[in-house]
């Protein structure tokens, strides 16, 4: 999404999409002494629906990855632009948020079989307690 992007919501009325100088996989990269990072991250993109989605999208990585991180999850929370329910988590079809990460886990491990990927949590996008259109809250677990 546009964290993993860099996007600058600092900048008012950033209709332009503009990056910050340094996007957190740029961070990471310098810190882990990698090679190299690709970010593939994409404003307003979800797992499960927009016009990007991961579980669609992540076709489109380079194959020869040694470690994958997947970031996202926020605008699947925020529902409103999307409109993808969570559904169940014994749900394997896209239209749900549960369905499409099934859908992006088998993916990225049939893509990936040998190679480390790991998931982060979707970021609370606000200071607390507030719900999304289908009533649920991100909560800090520790």
């Amino acid at each position: 999404d546009s964290i993993t992007y860099g996007y600058d919501g600092a900048i008012p009325n950033n209709t332009n999409n503009v990056r910050v100088e340094k996007p957190y996989p740029v961070t990471v990269q310098e810190t882990l002494g990698l090679l190299k990072a690709n970010n593939y991250g994409v404003s307003g993109a979800a797992i499960s629906g927009g016009s990007n989605p991961l579980y669609i999208n992540y076709a489109n990585m380079t194959n020869n990855a040694d470690y994958v991180i997947v970031f996202a999850g926020t605008n699947d929370w925020q529902g409103s632009i999307y409109g993808q329910p969570l559904g169940e988590k014994t749900d394997t079809e896209a239209g749900t948020l549960y369905g499409a990460l099934d859908i992006l886990i088998k993916g990225l491990v049939n893509k990936y079989p040998t190679k480390k990927i790991g998931f982060i949590t979707p970021l609370k996008r606000t200071a607390g307690g507030e719900t999304n259109k289908y009533d649920l809250t991100l909560e800090f677990l520790f």
